[in-house]
């Protein structure tokens, strides 16, 4: 069971509680290795939402859902895209495409399909126009499986994801852009997932191996924790690994942040891995930088829009030599630079 770790920051009188889900998350090497759901609910839906942290190394399928023959159906939530009902005939598919963020940070991506329209949201904010899309997706009753397509060799994108995936959830409803931000900031409680009232229909914490007989091979299996119970198998080299997923300040406390901060990495000195992190009075798009002792940009963390709250992301130094270094925030008009020292 994952469990919220609450560390509060003291901004003037004021403080802020930031929530932490370090818990597990779904490790996949992009070779043979993905999760297995026992069973599928999602045939002739009118509404869909699918969200997810992930940390990608490469494009590939997240969610994918598919008959073999030659038509199949499929919702895919990638890298790089956001399918419905792609059939032999390209002309018939549907397709929504968003950035393939491959820069080992995490990101939190959600996929809305309302009946006739799709739309990508990115970091909670949504990304570019949406796309028209009336078909009806997930029209199969084949298993569903993450990180790869089974026995599929994909003509669009390597089929096989590398990277974590934490926190995959599915909705049978519109989640709107309010919900998808609330929600991406914290668990669901037991209560929320005991129904299927909210429309949640499958939700994949990545917490724990468990042994709850889905394949026969042991304790390698991931609770569902929706009422639909669709646990999983993992297959291959797939396992569970630390997540590192710090989440923002809850919405509602956005409104109390009137400054933009960038604050001091942590730890420091450090070795190999450091988190940056920085507050957002306002909505903006976000540049994140490294440079060396010389002004020489060597790594760019993030470029793209955040919306208001608390942010934070992993910095990864293992290819660098000791020494010091700055990294450099831009939101707007704010630009701040910090010093870190890089210590093996």
């Amino acid at each position: 069971m994952r469990k919220l770790i609450l560390i509060y920051l003291t901004l003037g009188c004021i403080s802020h509680s930031i929530g932490q889900m370090p818990g597990m998350a779904l490790v996949l090497d992009g070779e043979d290795d993905f999760m297995k759901a026992q069973g599928t609910v999602f045939s002739n839906m009118d509404s869909l939402t699918i969200s997810a942290w992930i940390k990608s190394f490469s494009n590939g399928a997240i969610v994918t859902n598919h008959s073999h023959g030659v038509y199949w159906e499929s919702v895919e939530l990638l890298v790089n895209w956001f399918i419905v009902n792609w059939a032999n005939d390209q002309s018939t598919r549907q397709l929504l495409n968003f950035p393939a963020i491959n820069d080992s940070s995490w990101h939190h991506f959600a996929a809305v399909w309302d009946g006739s329209e799709m739309r990508i949201y990115l970091d909670g904010l949504a990304y570019g126009d949406s796309i028209s899309a009336p078909s009806v997706p997930w029209n199969s009753s084949a298993p569903i499986t993450v990180g790869a397509r089974e026995s599929f060799v994909s003509p669009l994108a390597s089929a096989e994801f590398t990277g974590k995936i934490d926190e995959l959830r599915i909705w049978s409803t519109v989640r709107s852009q309010q919900q998808i931000q609330k929600a991406m900031h914290t668990t669901l409680g037991s209560n929320y997932c005991s129904t299927l009232d909210s429309g949640l229909i499958a939700y994949w914490r990545f917490d724990e191996l468990e042994d709850l007989g889905v394949g026969g091979d042991g304790a390698d299996d991931i609770r569902d924790f929706s009422a639909n119970q669709l646990h999983a198998d993992l297959v291959g080299d797939a396992t569970l690994d630390t997540s590192s997923v710090v989440l923002g300040i809850p919405l509602e406390q956005n409104n109390s942040i009137k400054t933009v901060r960038l604050f001091q990495n942590y730890p420091n000195p450090f070795n190999p891995v450091t988190v940056i992190s920085w507050q957002l009075a306002f909505s903006s798009h976000v540049d994140l930088e490294i440079f060396n002792l010389q002004g020489q940009k060597i790594r760019t963390l993030l470029s793209g829009s955040l919306f208001s709250g608390f942010h934070s992301v992993e910095f990864d130094a293992s290819g660098l030599a000791s020494g010091l270094y700055f990294y450099r925030l831009q939101a707007g008009r704010f630009i701040e630079i910090r010093k870190m020292i890089v210590l093996k």
